[in-house]
């Protein structure tokens, strides 16, 4: 019998959860990426705009094979979409509130591939 892995919604909320770990007390870097990037050296703005692609990457091929519906021409802003939605938690997001980060990626999980599956089958 073959091993399986974890379901493409489980592998997606992994994405999710650790995207959402890693901002942990990122609101510095938040503020400096949105409104002072262009005052970095140009080597470190390539180094971060690279890493920004890649994580876009990353994020696009994880949504493509848990949302396979989704037509390519939707993958982009969809992916951007879900990254609106977790970027700017941390404007509002607090460990203390009544979602704990576990809790909110799961939910930003199914909100978003919940979402997404119903705006694949739209004109």
């Amino acid at each position: 019998e073959a091993v399986r892995g974890p379901s493409p919604r489980a592998r997606r909320h992994g994405v999710v959860a650790a995207l959402l770990d890693r901002y942990r007390d990122a609101d510095a870097e938040h503020k400096v990426q949105l409104s002072a990037l262009s005052a970095l050296p140009e080597a470190r703005q390539a180094e971060i705009r690279a890493l920004e692609r890649r994580l876009v990457t990353l994020m696009s091929e994880a949504v493509a094979q848990a949302a396979p519906e989704l037509p390519s021409d939707r993958l982009r802003p969809a992916v951007m979409s879900l990254f609106g939605m977790l970027n700017w938690a941390w404007m509002w997001f607090r460990d203390a509130g009544p979602l704990s980060r576990e809790a909110y990626a799961a939910f930003a999980t199914d909100l978003f591939l919940d979402g997404v599956a119903g705006g694949a089958q739209r004109d």
